[in-house]
């Protein structure tokens, strides 16, 4: 789990689609990383919404206080 990946066996290896997609999980359908395409970046359509709830739930902490008191 610590190691890096060139010290780990077989760590340059890595599943050429999702365990849970794949029926048969042979080691014939690892491939290599270095031959694995860009993954590219996270969608803003996952980190908006994320952001969005993270200034929620933390503006809910700030202010739980002085809406208790209120009530």
């Amino acid at each position: 789990f610590w190691r890096t990946r060139e010290d780990a066996p077989e760590g340059h290896l890595s599943g050429s689609a999702p365990s849970a997609l794949v029926d048969n999980t042979d080691e014939a359908m690892d491939i290599a990383l270095v031959d694995r395409d860009d993954v590219g970046r996270m969608p803003v359509g996952m980190l908006v919404p994320t952001g969005a709830l993270i200034t929620v739930g933390l503006a809910l902490t700030v202010l739980a206080g002085p809406i208790f008191a209120y009530t």
